[in-house]
């Protein structure tokens, strides 16, 4: 493995912080949707989310393989050393191939590539040796072609946008609801200036150079789901009021076991609150440990699913679709913690400080939360649009500064002039979440399925280090099939509703 990068410890904690927006989104659709047919939705599509993955972890080893054999073959041809300068230098080494039913012929890249029909050397080789990045577009492009590329850069920026979009959005909202700068109806868009004046210097720098600010972020995630799941439970147990009316918390808000009215929005938020494929190509450059990609991915996945779908039920089925906030964090905005009580003469006792201090951090901290996934989708943003601006050439602007600044201000800028006008939170993410669902589910099958037939049509192994039970081309495409008939049911939904 590397000599340098991220433990898988910490990787696994970076890949959280992609999609720590689930934590605010997804009691709406569980109180809106029901509690059993959400669950089934959430559970089905984070499922889904971790395959897709998997599906690009395969589709990077292939590029990066191909890669190496056009080096190889330009060598062996003998063409001078200026052309062969002009490919990106690969090492065979940098990944490790598999398949009993595929053989190299060519007995010089069998030795080069350290024997890769054998399982047991596999397990000892490197998965990648040297960095270089195939962004979602560009996995596109090597298999799919120009056209395809084109179409899915487009979906890829419009649900990145639209992610850091509702960071934006929650960052302002959160103050605008307890704060007022003097400024009337314009107070949101002064927040939206603030986040603006946080974000944008945060977004010049590397996921790597990022880690420790990220764990500060999860740590205090962590501790804002714990004392929103424990001051809910305690409220449904005590027989006094810990949230100011219309809750009386005296009993358990009534929620459907499934409604089918809301579900096209919630299919789209379960989909974008759990869209983390993108930072697949960042975090393997960052990791040290690049072979455990799937594991690292399996722990991240498992952590969100059981705290997210936790949390979802809790929250919801307190305050049920009456009093549930899109938002849910701007619920505890009227907490008490059952200190506040209504004196004979109409005054009320204070509310205590303890209680006081848990309201401001459970509204607050989103908004800093917000700065954390802003910052890393911003960066992934940045480099996707100067990989697809400059292709091949890409690796020529390393020192060049000014279009660095250029194509990481294009990376955050452009969303934050939309959250100024529109902050609408399940708006955004029922219409983005389509661009999600073509990006990282229809995009990762295909580039699976075509990346496997063009080794094998050339008699190459397709089998990596990533394969799994779903790696096959039946699965590919039924959950290419699942996303493009989820994307005509949301469609088709939104076209009634209008």
């Amino acid at each position: 493995e590397n000599l340098v990068g991220l433990s898988s410890f910490l990787i696994s904690c970076l890949i959280t912080n992609y999609i720590s927006v689930g934590y605010l989104l997804l009691p709406w659709a569980f109180a809106h949707t029901g509690m059993l047919l959400t669950s089934i939705i959430f559970t089905f599509v984070m499922g889904l989310t971790y395959v897709t993955s998997t599906y690009l972890m395969e589709a990077c080893a292939r590029a990066e393989f191909l890669a190496a054999q056009e080096e190889d073959s330009l060598i062996s041809m003998g063409e001078d050393e200026e052309e062969a300068a002009q490919v990106p230098p690969m090492d065979l080494d940098a990944t490790c191939f598999t398949d009993d039913s595929a053989k190299v012929t060519d007995k010089k890249m069998s030795q080069k590539n350290g024997n890769i029909g054998s399982d047991d050397n596999c397990r000892d080789l490197p998965v990648i040796k040297q960095d270089r990045k195939f962004e979602l577009p560009d996995l596109a492009r090597v298999f799919l072609g120009e056209r395809w590329q084109y179409f899915f850069t487009m979906t890829t920026l419009i649900d990145l946008y639209g992610i850091t979009w509702t960071a934006a959005s929650v960052f302002a909202l959160s103050l605008d609801v307890e704060f007022s700068m003097g400024n009337g109806d314009h107070d949101y868009e002064f927040f939206i200036l603030i986040f603006a004046a946080i974000v944008i210097p945060l977004s010049f720098f590397a996921v790597i150079d990022q880690v420790q600010v990220q764990m500060g972020f999860l740590c205090g995630r962590v501790l804002m789901v714990l004392l929103m799941m424990i001051t809910t439970a305690a409220a449904y147990q005590s027989d006094k009021p810990h949230f100011q009316d219309p809750l009386d918390g005296s009993q358990w808000h009534s929620v459907p076991l499934a409604d089918t009215s809301n579900i096209s929005a919630s299919i789209q938020i379960a989909i974008f609150s759990t869209a983390y494929q993108f930072s697949v190509p960042v975090i393997a450059e960052a990791s040290k440990h690049k072979s455990k990609l799937p594991q690292m991915y399996g722990s991240a996945c498992t952590y969100l699913f059981v705290t997210m779908l936790v949390l979802s039920l809790v929250v919801a089925g307190y305050f049920g679709p009456d009093y549930i906030e899109e938002s849910c964090n701007l619920n505890w905005k009227n907490y008490t913690g059952g200190t506040r009580v209504l004196q004979d003469d109409g005054t009320s006792t204070g509310t205590a400080w303890w209680a006081k201090l848990i309201s401001y951090y459970v509204v607050f901290f989103p908004v800093i939360d917000g700065v954390s996934l802003f910052s890393l989708c911003a960066f992934s943003l940045g480099e996707i649009l100067k990989g697809f601006w400059y292709g091949d050439k890409v690796h020529e602007l390393e020192d060049d500064w000014k279009k660095h600044i250029f194509f990481r201000l294009l990376g955050c800028v452009p969303q934050l002039v939309g959250a100024t006008f529109v902050s609408d939170l399940n708006a955004i993410a029922k219409y983005a979440g389509i661009f999600t669902v073509l990006s990282y589910t229809v995009c990762p099958c295909l580039v699976a399925i075509y990346s496997s037939k063009l080794l094998r049509s050339v008699n190459l192994p397709t089998k990596t280090r990533y394969h799994t039970v779903f790696s096959n081309e039946i699965c590919g495409w039924l959950i290419a099939f699942l996303g493009i008939a989820s994307i005509a049911y949301v469609v088709v939904g939104s076209m009634i509703e209008l």
